[in-house]
């Protein structure tokens, strides 16, 4: 490398005209200690400048200038220059760079972390400054382009004649134009009036300024956040998404927006997110909307008047606090009224339920344990399920006699293993999710609930009457032991205990004739256990078709299984779980259970001894290879291929000896197979009741469950009482698998499709397709059974590496109408985006067609048109 230092003076002794051959490597310039020295104390540079050039460097001493050729670098201080050539005048202390208008390319300017790309520029070392012609710098998300720019000391740029763009092509397809531009890197571009450019058309209209943010060395913006606008058939002029954006230091942000419409309704809503790099992080986010529909008079004469409210809130954090220690939340939280009327996203709409979590869970051998909150909402229903909290402690299993000496016949014994497990839960159960707040908030008051058909019909409410709570402790000794070496059989004995803090007192009230039910409060317990037991082995049956050429095998693997279980009855007045009260005025006695609705139940009336049994098919096949029949096959290789044509076939049932009547359970099937290499699945399920229907007279049409046996009254193994039948199958454009394009031209190929251009199809567009369909089928009756059956169809495909198009749709066979339909249309622009969402029908039919710059900066410059669902008279 050639150093010089340019603390110049005018060298008399050395010749007018000094020429240095070519550099082909950099090599340093020798002035002696004493020159150099005396270069730094009589110039008025600063610094040293190091450059290179490939090919060659001029020195006119006459005028003071440096002449660098072929792939020039110079480096000073904190700037660096690239260019094909390069000129420095020492008299003035300017440094001059041009292109020479062949294919070398433009000089590239960098100071710090700003860049230029510029066709002519030039800088001056005493003042710090730089004058930029045709340049181009990257700011942000965007780049400058300038006819003019000027580089000030501070490090802000002046441009006239400039394009703001995110289009990153040498010829933009848009840009923002403005004839005066003001650069301060890394935080903001400010502009005069200026206006938009699509494809060089420029639009009619300026806007007065501009202020573009480039901050992106920084993580948080803080600002107001644009909103959309339109018009809602019922609710008049809208502003949607008007909100202020503010980091909250390095670790956190927040975002309060909302929308405001002209006939009075109007949305709240707020957005943080926290990340605290290997510690936490997670989303939070809550919105309360009040929306007015209709016209409000006062004669009230709209009729499609109502006003709405509804909230919503949500939450997801993650924290691991040690290896063995965690702390998640999951939580989704909304009335039902928010999410059929006042939120935007479609899917909301199908939500049946909410489920919401929230757990600590930790782990310190050999016990886990976890503590959580849980949220269960069903949105149809409108009601809500909720553990404040449930505690779950487990033990892992225990096999104390594990190392005992001893041979196989002790090996039950080895084999004996102890299990413990705790669970303790408080719960609510069964809120209406409009009274969901009131009861969380204030356990120990009051409620009222008004009945919406009639505003005077009041009921009032105890809150505490919706609380559950309990404890309940489980355990299992059980072991292992081989029967015949082939038969296992697995013994265990469960035992469970119950604490409840009140139980039932059920009176009777001699004034009234009728029983009265009161709860006592106190520390109430009850335990039940039970014993079971089964065998279960495996055999296999082969079948072999010996005059295949392909040598098929077949293989059945039978599962076949048998158990026993005994659980007593617990209603016996020995276990006292059970008492009897008189009824009414007559004497009757009835039976009641003093822990009736309690959290975990309470122990089970009636003696059971149930005798399992059940049998499970696998089938599967094997053959030759076509490919092994080869000579030149090799040996080492698998001849042959194994497909499964079965994989479950199992039927299941029980018999219970203590029964009376009923003794025989219904028997449950399951089938599962996939066909067409895997390509189909296919999975089925149905119950069989082996007791046939009885009918009471010749006017009875629905009949009833009889004691006796299908079998026995029509000669069938039982009646399909309920049968499901699923398949699922997805296709897919084989371009995936590995095909290799042509490395040639062929003719013949292109002749052919020129010739039937418009009978072409190009099969090798990527697309695939998920196609579904279900059948139920349920009777338990005489009466016509019900059938259901749907078929969901959904996918996608490219037209064009830029187009693509996605599809969900179906349609239903019981009510013959299809199902819920959405397409998308979606469009690579390079810099734009171009997407098409529309349900083409039924009750959430909408469309919404979007062109959009592809940047967040800005994500405002766009095109929208829509018509929501949501925004038009229910």
């Amino acid at each position: 490398m050639r150093k010089l230092f340019i603390l110049f003076v005018v060298w008399a002794p050395i010749c007018l005209w000094a020429q240095v051959d070519t550099i082909q490597t950099a090599s340093k310039v020798d002035l002696g200690k004493e020159r150099q020295e005396k270069l730094k104390k009589d110039s008025d540079f600063q610094s040293e400048v190091i450059y290179t050039a490939r090919d060659s460097s001029v020195l006119d001493v006459k005028n003071n200038v440096l002449y660098l050729y072929g792939d020039v670098t110079v480096s000073y201080e904190d700037i660096k220059l690239q260019a094909a050539r390069v000129w420095i005048d020492f008299n003035d202390q300017t440094l001059h760079a041009s292109n020479p208008g062949d294919s070398t390319g433009n000089p590239v300017f960098t100071q710090k972390d700003q860049t230029f790309e510029a066709q002519e520029m030039r800088y001056n070392f005493k003042t710090e400054k730089a004058i930029i012609r045709g340049g181009r710098t990257k700011q942000g998300e965007g780049d400058i382009l300038a006819d003019v720019a000027k580089l000030q000391d501070d490090g802000s740029i002046h441009v006239k004649g400039g394009k703001y763009t995110t289009c990153d092509l040498e010829h933009p397809h848009y840009y923002i134009e403005s004839r005066k531009l003001k650069l301060i890197p890394d935080k903001q571009v400010i502009s005069g009036p200026l206006r938009l450019v699509i494809e060089d058309f420029p639009l009619p209209f300026y806007v007065p300024f501009g202020f573009f943010p480039t901050n992106t060395g920084e993580k948080q913006k803080n600002g107001i956040v644009l909103p959309q606008y339109g018009e809602a058939q019922d609710r008049g002029f809208f502003l949607r998404g008007l909100g202020y954006y503010r980091g909250l230091g390095d670790y956190a942000d927040l975002l309060v927006e909302g929308d405001i419409y002209t006939r009075g309704g109007w949305r709240l809503g707020m957005r943080t997110s926290y990340n605290v790099r290997y510690k936490f992080s997670g989303r939070f986010s809550a919105d309360y909307s009040v929306q007015r529909f209709g016209e409000k008079t006062e004669d009230f004469t709209d009729p499609d008047y109502s006003k709405t409210a509804g909230w919503r809130l949500t939450w997801s954090h993650r924290q691991p606090i040690s290896p063995k220690t965690s702390f998640n939340a999951s939580v989704n939280l909304s009335n039902s009224k928010y999410l059929e009327r006042l939120s935007y996203d479609p899917n909301d709409v199908l939500t049946n339920t909410l489920n919401s979590s929230v757990n600590f869970s930790t782990s310190f051998n050999p016990f886990n344990l976890t503590v959580a909150l849980s949220h269960n909402q069903d949105v149809k229903r409108q009601t809500v399920n909720m553990t404040l909290p449930n505690m779950n402690l487990q033990m892992s299993r225990q096999q104390p006699f594990k190392r005992i000496d001893g041979g196989k016949g002790l090996d039950w014994l080895r084999q004996l293993g102890v299990t413990y497990g705790m669970e303790g839960t408080n719960q609510l159960a069964n809120i209406p999710d409009s009274l969901f707040l009131p009861i969380l908030f204030d356990p120990t008051g009051q409620t009222f609930l008004v009945n919406p058909e009639d505003s005077t019909d009041i009921e009032t409410l105890n809150n505490n009457d919706f609380f559950k709570n309990g404890i309940r402790h489980r355990s299992t000794v059980g072991t292992t032991f081989r029967l015949l070496n082939y038969i296992n059989v697995p013994v265990n004995f469960n035992y469970r205990e119950f604490w409840y803090f009140e139980e039932l007192r059920r009176v009777y009230n001699r004034v009234e004739g009728k029983t009265e039910d009161i709860m006592v409060p106190g520390f109430f317990t009850a335990r039940d256990f039970n014993f079971n037991t089964s065998a279960t082995t495996t055999l296999y049956a082969f079948y072999n078709l010996y005059k295949s050429k392909k040598e098929i095998v077949f293989r059945q693997q039978i599962i076949p299984s048998l158990g026993y279980s005994l659980n007593p009855d617990f209603s016996d007045p020995r276990f006292g779980y059970y008492r009897d009260v008189q009824t009414n005025r007559e004497g009757d006695i009835a039976t009641y259970n003093r822990f009736q609705g309690a959290v975990y139940g309470s122990p089970s009336p009636g003696e059971s001894q149930s005798i399992t049994f059940g049998l499970s098919n696998v089938l599967e096949m094997r053959y030759r290879k076509k490919e092994s029949y080869e000579p030149d096959f090799d040996d080492k290789k698998d001849k042959f291929e194994r497909v499964r044509i079965l994989d479950r076939l199992s039927l299941n049932s029980s018999y219970n000896l203590a029964a009376d009547s009923f003794n025989l359970a219904p028997f449950n099937l399951a089938a599962q197979t996939t066909l067409f290499n895997r390509k189909l699945n296919i999975t089925g399920n149905a119950t069989m009741d082996p007791y046939a229907l009885a009918f009471r007279g010749d006017t009875d049409t629905i009949g009833y469950r009889s004691s006796q046996y299908e079998w026995a009254v029509n000669n069938r193994l039982g009646r399909i009482t309920s049968a499901r039948v699923s398949m699922n199958t997805r296709f897919s454009a084989k371009q995936a698998r590995g095909k290799v394009a042509s490395k040639g031209f062929d003719q013949q190929e292109y002749e052919m499709i020129r010739n039937l251009i418009y009978d072409y199809v190009d099969f090798d567009i990527p697309w695939s397709m998920t196609l579904g369909y279900n059948l139920q089928y349920a009777r338990s009756t005489a009466l016509a059974a019900k059938v259901t059956q749907t078929l969901r169809l959904s996918g996608d495909f490219s037209i064009t590496p830029k187009w693509k198009i996605t599809y969900n749709t179906g349609y239903d066979f019981t009510n013959k109408e299809i199902t819920l339909t959405r397409f998308s249309v979606r469009r690579d622009l390079h810099c734009w985006d171009m997407s098409f969402d529309v349900t083409p029908f039924g009750t959430q039919q909408s469309y919404v067609l979007t062109i959009a710059v592809r940047s967040s900066t800005l994500k405002d410059l766009r095109i929208q048109k829509q018509s929501r669902w949501q925004d038009r008279a229910f």
